[in-house]
């Protein structure tokens, strides 16, 4: 008991987070195995995207026909699902509220979450495991790839028709300097940085656990396309994969269902044609950053 939790290898692969969350859901006293994003719509796609990346998946081929049937794809599914049966109750409608409540509460052993849910569980006035839990590194999957994902971000803009648009260039401005982001993450608000060099501040990082791991991880990130029509793509796939982790249709089913989605969004939306509004070229190199880098432990 006691002493330092190594962060790569005290769960080194998803079969070992598996077999870990199954036994911590046997101890009891209010404490689930672990905590997953479950909920309808983008929730449960999210969650699957940062497992199956693991495995090597990618969304798209090079002519942007979708592969959530892929071998990969499938991986990643069967994974979720037996994280699933050791999830807290209620998991199939956890969104980041539910699921951050539930964490910060003591009420999960292990945690699939965002990285700011780490820093909010180092503030006493929000926090009930305070000093009693560790930011680990991505598991791994045997034959896959190491892909921490950043699955998606926010933009930020000024719109065609804002009244001041100077005025808010400059709000913006101010909003994304260094300090106000540190600022930000420090209060745990759930803004997240969006500067490496504010990720690897050692100020910050006395204040946010997470912050080490995710700036070491970003140069293996694995990311979602931001084109045309994805949020729609992963509202629909999540409702699906939702209904996998109710027991309602199989993974396999959810994933083929999903794929028929997002082939009919993806027409509808001109991809495939001499009028596509993106080509898998133009974003192909950010959907996964890591490959033939040494990893940082």
């Amino acid at each position: 008991m006691g002493g330092k939790v190594d962060r790569a290898l005290s769960i080194p692969t998803y079969d070992e987070l598996i077999r870990i969350s199954g036994e911590a859901n046997k101890l009891g006293g209010g404490v689930a195995g672990i905590g997953l994003l479950g909920a309808r719509g983008f929730w449960s796609t999210y969650t699957w995207e940062h497992i199956a990346a693991q495995a090597g998946m990618q969304l798209f081929d090079d002519n942007f026909q979708p592969q959530l049937t892929s071998d990969a794809s499938m991986k990643g599914m069967d994974i979720l699902l037996q994280l699933a049966k050791n999830a807290i109750e209620g998991v199939s409608g956890a969104s980041w509220g539910e699921n951050r409540a539930a964490w910060l509460g003591g009420q999960v052993a292990t945690n699939i979450s965002w990285q700011d849910s780490g820093t909010q569980a180092m503030r006493p006035d929000q926090s009930k495991i305070v000093g009693d839990f560790t930011t680990i590194y991505e598991p791994r999957i045997e034959g896959g790839v190491w892909a921490p994902p950043n699955i998606a971000g926010s933009t930020s803009c000024v719109t065609a028709t804002s009244q001041n648009p100077e005025g808010a260039f400059l709000m913006l401005a101010f909003l994304t300097t260094s300090s106000i982001m540190a600022m930000n993450e420090a209060n745990a608000n759930g803004v997240a940085p969006g500067y490496r060099s504010v990720l690897a501040n050692e100020k910050l990082r006395e204040v946010s656990q997470p912050m080490k791991v995710w700036s070491e991880s970003l140069d293996h990130a694995w990311c979602s396309p931001r084109i045309p029509g994805m949020f729609e793509m992963e509202q629909a796939l999540g409702n699906e994969i939702n209904r996998a982790i109710t027991g309602q249709i199989t993974g396999k089913e959810a994933l083929e269902n999903g794929q028929k989605a997002w082939q009919a969004i993806l027409t509808k939306n001109g991809f495939g044609t001499d009028k596509a509004p993106v080509h898998y070229a133009d974003v192909k190199a950010g959907t996964y950053v890591g490959a033939g880098k040494p990893l940082p432990f």
